[in-house]
């Protein structure tokens, strides 16, 4: 067995704690590799702003696992790291990662 098929048969018989967040980070690595450079990946929230300046704000907001969105056109409202608030126009992809579907 080789170092890489190793690792994966350790990570998945170890217990963790925190399966779902080393899910979503593998994915988010991945389409970091995959799409064009001007999508930013990372986990986070999507806000308008403009609702919020009009004391509208939704606040059943739900953080998001993996966020794609363009930082060439947009800048974030706020990004720490791999965490970001965007505006909905710089959405291009949003994805919920599930461990099983049930």
């Amino acid at each position: 067995m080789g170092l890489e098929e190793e690792s994966i048969t350790m990570i998945r018989a170890a217990p963790h704690r925190d399966d779902g967040h080393y899910r979503e980070a593998s994915l988010r690595e991945f389409l970091k590799q995959h799409l064009p450079s001007r999508f930013l990946v990372t986990s986070g929230f999507v806000t308008d702003h403009d609702r919020e300046q009009d004391n509208q704000v939704d606040r059943s907001w739900r953080q998001i696992d993996c966020l794609a969105h363009d930082k060439q056109d947009f800048t974030p409202l706020l990004r720490a790291d791999e965490f970001s608030i965007v505006r909905p126009e710089s959405v291009a992809a949003i994805i919920e990662v599930k461990s099983s579907l049930e």
